[in-house]
Formats: C-alpha cells, sequence, structure tokens
C-alpha cells in the first residue's frame, strides 16, 4: 500500500485515508497546485489553501507597489509595466487587474483626505492610472468619485474658487440669491441634546397614631429637581452647506419634520468626533445640533471654510 507524500498517511486501510484521485490532481495541477501523484484529501485541501493565501498575499503586494510607486511620483506607463510584470506569473484577468487598480486608487485618495487634502497633482494620477486601463470618469466606482469630488469641493473652498461641484436642483431649501452651495448630501443622521427634570425623593406627608384620638403627622416633602440629558435622533436629513447657512430637513422621513436654517456666523464652536461632529450655536433654543457624518475632518474643514465663498 502507498502512503501520501506528504504526510506520509497509509492508503487502503480502515483507519487509514483514501487517496485523491488522478483527474482530481491533474485539475489541482492545471491550477498551478504542485500536487504529488499519492496525495490524500486533507493535503490537498491544505495545498489549496497555501496556494490561494500565495496568490492573495501577491495581489496585495501588487496593490500595496502601485500606491508606492504614485507616491514616489512614478509615470503611469512605468506603474503600468509593473503591473503587468507582477500579475503576469499570477494569469490574472484583465478585469482582475482593473479592480486591483480601483483599490489601489481608492487607498491613494483616502490618505491623501486623511492628510487633509487631495492635491490636483494626485488626482491627475489617479485619472492619469485609472485611464491606462480605459476607466472612463462614468465608470469609476462610486467611492473613489465621492473622494474626488470631496478633494475638489475642498481645494476650491480653501483657494477661493467660486466655483460650485453640486447642483441645487432638486434640494428643498429655499436659498438666497446671493448664497453659493458648496456642498449637498441625503440621509445624514442628525440628533440633538434634550434636558428633562424631574422631582425625585418627594413625600405627600403621612401620619402616625400616637395615642386614641393623637397623630403625629410629618410634612409634604416636594424633593430635589433632577436634570436628565438625552441625545434624541431626529431621522435622517438631506444637508447642504452654502457659503451663507447650514440648512437641514427630515422633512418626508417617517421620524416626523424638522428643518432649520443655521447662519455660519451664529456657529460658536464644532466639535469633530469619530463619526461625527457636534455644532454648538448661540441661539436662544436648539442650540446644540449633531451631524453623523463618514469623514468628520472633511465637513469640519468646509464649515470653518465655507464663508470664503461669501
Amino acid at each position: 500500500m502507498a502512503n501520501c507524500a506528504i504526510c506520509g498517511k497509509r492508503f487502503g486501510l480502515i483507519f487509514g485515508s483514501s487517496k485523491v484521485s488522478a483527474t482530481d490532481i491533474n485539475t489541482a495541477r492545471g491550477k498551478g497546485i504542485d500536487a504529488p501523484d499519492d496525495i490524500c484529501p486533507g493535503c490537498l485541501t491544505a495545498l489549496y489553501k497555501r496556494a490561494q493565501d500565495k496568490r492573495t498575499n501577491a495581489i496585495n503586494e501588487i496593490k500595496d507597489m502601485v500606491v508606492r510607486e504614485v507616491f514616489s511620483k512614478t509615470p503611469t506607463e512605468a506603474i503600468f509595466s509593473k503591473i503587468q510584470e507582477a500579475s503576469r506569473p499570477l494569469a490574472l484577468s484583465y478585469l482582475y487587474i482593473k479592480d486591483i487598480v480601483c483599490q489601489a486608487a481608492n487607498e491613494i485618495a483616502v490618505r491623501d483626505m486623511d492628510d487633509g487634502l487631495l492635491s490636483e497633482e494626485r488626482e491627475r494620477q489617479i485619472f492619469s492610472l485609472l485611464g491606462q486601463y480605459k476607466i472612463q470618469a462614468d465608470d469609476i466606482p462610486a467611492n473613489i468619485r465621492n473622494l474626488l469630488l470631496s478633494g475638489e469641493v475642498l481645494r476650491n473652498l480653501l483657494n477661493c474658487n467660486k466655483s460650485p461641484s453640486f447642483s441645487t436642483n432638486g434640494l428643498p431649501f429655499n436659498f438666497q440669491k446671493t448664497e453659493l452651495l458648496i456642498w449637498a448630501g441625503t440621509d445624514i443622521p442628525i440628533a440633538i441634546p434634550k434636558t428633562t427634570s424631574k422631582f425625585v425623593g418627594s413625600s405627600i406627608g403621612g401620619s402616625v397614631r400616637i395615642a386614641k384620638g393623637l397623630y403625629l403627622r410629618g410634612s409634604d416633602f416636594e424633593g430635589r429637581r433632577v436634570s436628565e440629558t438625552s441625545i434624541v435622533p431626529l431621522g435622517s436629513a438631506i444637508v447642504a452647506i452654502t457659503s451663507k447657512h447650514i440648512y437641514y430637513t427630515t422633512r418626508g422621513y417617517a421620524t416626523g419634520d424638522a428643518s432649520k436654517r443655521i447662519k455660519h456666523e451664529k456657529i460658536v464652536s464644532i466639535d469633530p468626533y469619530s463619526d461625527a461632529i457636534v455644532i454648538s450655536t448661540d441661539y436662544a433654543r436648539n442650540n446644540i445640533i449633531c451631524f453623523y457624518f463618514k469623514d468628520p475632518r472633511f465637513f469640519m474643514n468646509i464649515l470653518q471654510n465655507a464663508q470664503n465663498w461669501a
């Protein structure tokens, strides 16, 4: 009886292992797996997993290489050649390589936005890289397109270039003639703090019989006032930021209607958190509001520089 060439288990015994068929071995070899003639199913599965892990690591290395070369300002044609050379041993399809390039482009844009601003030079590099694989503007994945749009908005704002990237069409707000739309979005969760008060430890008094016909009664006690603050969600909102105001409305959502326009000069502070920004104003009522954004620092930059377009 033969043994598995990898683990040494004997084939054909009652407590032994079965042998993989020649057809399955040839299939594995066709996929680039160096399987011996005598191998058990468990070892063949391990070889498949090892090959898959190696392939995944190689693909990640290609993506990391693209990101590294872009930041090193390597010409796009040279990056293209390196991608082709690195992907050839893996026999990757053209569509698979396009997906890797899109992942790299997304990481490049995210890194630049994390540093504060996506430069025009970096944007040109990304478009040039995507262009090598015939990825047109309409075919760019939504996540990359949103990052590029965010970078354009912020650059125009910081450079006082009054060139709106968003249209007012379809927005339920009555904008003033002199204000410019900087950014708009839908399904933005918003919330406000709400403080309630109640009395605790109150007593209506009680009487105790001391003797026949003689009772001792305690006095009433209203207790002490205790205030509690909780966060009250207003629902998902349509939000627009212009050169003069922040607009939001939850009209049409199941949570009810809440609409407001906040002047930029009324904003006292903007506090960023990991998933939200909290805006404090000097209005008498509802002077604190929380907007939940995926990139709070981006929106903080917009609000801090919105009046550049005023």
